[in-house]
């Protein structure tokens, strides 16, 4: 009697043990894995057009700071390794965007156009899992594609213009936090900021200096990953 009540006792504690064990706070989720998904969102892009003679700008010298908002949508891929809490990984995300800061001025003739049509980053993140949730820091590189102009329309065949585009490289930091919806699904919000250094620009042979441009972004975004 006292075995078959032994018996009964530990059937009872093996079917009931794992659900225990996860109660008392195992993990029922796990971040490892490769990632692929899409994210939109915004933010605040940030210029500086800087003549230094006043030649093009009427005699007037000086930086010619803009901010405006814009738009992005891209798509995001990347790798977690979870070790206890500690989640490592890589990520890239390719996006188009809307940031554009031109304005004109002398009727028009003097214009100013810094912009970017795309950027993309490769970054490392470090963050803590609670369990289906994870806070993260993240910093890594960022390669936008410019497109910078600076000068007199009137006057552009005479040199009085400087222009530069293509693609320059620099940093991203940020952070966010994602939680898992589902055991493949999980959904993120991130802050970004997107740093360029300056650019130097001459055209024609007028130009007794150069003119600079410098831009940046911050960003918010909220993005659909699915976990292989």
């Amino acid at each position: 009697m006292r075995l078959r009540y032994a018996t009964l006792a530990l059937v009872a504690f093996a079917a009931a043990g794992p659900a225990t064990a996860q109660d008392i706070g195992g993990s029922g989720f796990s971040w490892t894995g490769f990632y692929a998904g899409i994210n939109g969102g915004g933010g605040l892009f940030s210029s500086t057009t800087t003549d230094f003679s006043g030649y093009i700008q009427s005699g007037v010298d000086g930086a010619f700071p803009r901010t405006g908002m814009g738009e992005l949508v891209g798509g995001t891929a990347g790798v977690n390794v979870q070790v206890g809490d500690a989640v490592i990984g890589i990520e890239g995300d390719l996006a188009w965007s809307s940031f554009d800061n031109s304005a004109s001025w002398n009727g028009g003739d003097i214009v100013d156009r810094p912009r970017w049509d795309w950027f993309g980053t490769v970054r490392a993140r470090a963050g803590v899992a609670l369990d289906r949730g994870m806070v993260y820091a993240t910093a890594g590189a960022l390669a936008a594609n410019t497109h910078y102009f600076f000068g007199s329309l009137a006057n552009a065949q005479y040199g009085y213009t400087a222009a530069a585009e293509g693609v320059v490289l620099g940093l991203a930091a940020g952070g966010g936090v994602e939680y898992a919806l589902t055991d493949h699904m999980t959904a993120k919000f991130e802050y970004l900021y997107l740093g360029l250094p300056t650019t130097h620009a001459f055209d024609g042979t007028v130009l007794p200096s150069p003119i600079d441009f410098q831009s940046s972004a911050q960003i918010v975004r909220v993005g659909l990953n699915y976990k292989f």
